[in-house]
């Protein structure tokens, strides 16, 4: 029984990996400046940990797990913790999102293209999440963030090439 789940697993996980490498949006792959406001409320001594990059690089390769591809660079994290399958971007409908986590930490953004001749544009927020839930919940810092191509050459972190 216990064999016939792991390779249950295995298929189902092999499927998802194909089904997203077969999804892939290839025309969003490549680098993009990001800018962002300040964030609202205001992340205080927590700021190091939701530091976004100014420049990413969407990649082609399959993310770990989690569905969705490879995102660069990661967020530069005090503690070097990773969090497997991040960070990561896929598309949801529409929607562009991308994902950086250390596991207690998580940074989730999700953009729309902009219409009209800016259509190479993305647009939207970016959310501060927290493994620490309080029972009364306190409204989570956000902020604008716009992704606008440019030359890989551009992206700290990551290789030039796509």
């Amino acid at each position: 029984m216990q064999l016939k789940v792991q390779v249950l697993s295995g298929l189902m996980a092999a499927l998802i990996a194909h089904s997203a490498s077969a999804q892939r949006p290839s025309s969003l792959v490549g680098c993009y400046g990001v800018t962002r406001s300040a964030w609202t409320p205001s992340l205080g001594a927590d700021s190091m940990g939701y530091r976004i990059p100014t420049a990413v690089r969407l990649d082609s390769a399959v993310a770990s797990s989690g569905g969705g591809w490879i995102l660069g660079p990661n967020i530069e994290y005090q503690s070097k913790r990773a969090f497997p399958g991040a960070p990561r971007w896929w598309m949801n409908g529409k929607a562009l999102r991308l994902l950086w986590s250390n596991g207690y930490a998580p940074t989730q953004v999700t953009l729309h293209r902009m219409a009209g001749r800016d259509s190479a544009t993305w647009f939207g927020d970016a959310v501060a999440l927290t493994d620490d839930h309080p029972l009364i919940e306190p409204p989570r810092p956000r902020a604008m963030i716009r992704l606008r191509p440019q030359p890989c050459t551009r992206v700290h972190g990551v290789a030039p090439g796509i």
